[in-house]
């Protein structure tokens, strides 16, 4: 039996063309490495076909109360590594209810940002939503070169870091991927791309804010059949996004 593909081992293979560019896409390539990433992080179901773990593992599973980002939780579906969420209706309640606070509001905490936009700063990373979902890794990818073309020709001369430039291009990303992939697909590799190339916890907090207003403009009904660039340039005019880190001091 051949030995299992190492997670640095597949990483590299992730860069082949044949992986992630339309042109040179190869199925059974992409497929290789899709089956080497659930070979070393099998879904509960088929780690107890395998004899790993627990059967009935598509469940919930009761874990000791804890808190997460402040949450008092008790209660968590296991699926691969870092993913899952909060089986805690009230807390999901509590969640949907508690409003953005204003993109120029400075006492915000990341526990509590990360709790409004259901972040999990310990989960999957890019190259392991994209080896799941190969042809929406591509298109993420696409469509983050796309951002960062639309971001230079509405900003130049711009730095494009922790600034009007950023803002732009983090909504931006997020409307197209939410226009493209869905808005969960959107969410996912949105947070994945955060957790895979983390900054610093106040940049971060502002990318992640940036993220969700570029999903909430993508999944307005105003904003049917206006372009990404005059939606989010509108948004930025309007003082909609975050245009600086959050003065965490961490």
């Amino acid at each position: 039996m051949p030995e299992p593909l190492s997670e640095a081992k597949l990483k590299f293979l992730m860069r082949d063309k044949r992986y992630w560019h339309p042109r040179h896409a190869d199925p059974a390539f992409q497929a290789m490495i899709t089956e080497g990433f659930r070979s070393l992080y099998p879904t509960p179901g088929r780690q107890a076909e395998s004899g790993q773990g627990s059967p009935g593992g598509d469940g919930p599973v009761h874990v000791d109360a804890h808190k997460r980002s402040g949450v008092p939780v008790s209660e968590y579906y296991r699926n691969r590594p870092g993913q899952g969420g909060s089986t805690d209706a009230a807390a999901k309640v509590r969640r949907a209810r508690t409003p953005l606070p204003p993109p120029d509001r400075n006492d915000v905490t990341a526990e509590e940002l990360y709790n409004i936009l259901d972040f999990d700063p310990g989960g999957m990373g890019e190259d392991v939503h994209a080896s799941l979902s190969p042809a929406k890794g591509m298109s993420a990818f696409i469509l983050s070169e796309f951002a960062h073309a639309a971001t230079k020709r509405n900003f130049p001369t711009a730095k494009k870091h922790n600034d009007e430039a950023d803002a732009f291009r983090h909504a931006y990303f997020s409307f197209e991927m939410t226009q493209h992939l869905g808005v969960d697909a959107a969410k996912r590799f949105g947070d994945a791309h955060e957790i895979s190339g983390p900054n610093h916890p106040d940049e971060r907090m502002m990318d992640l804010y940036n993220n969700h207003v570029g999903r909430q403009l993508a999944k307005d009904p105003a904003n049917i059949g206006k372009s990404p660039e005059q939606v989010v340039m509108e948004a930025l005019r309007a003082g909609r996004l975050r245009t600086r880190p959050y003065p965490t001091g961490k």
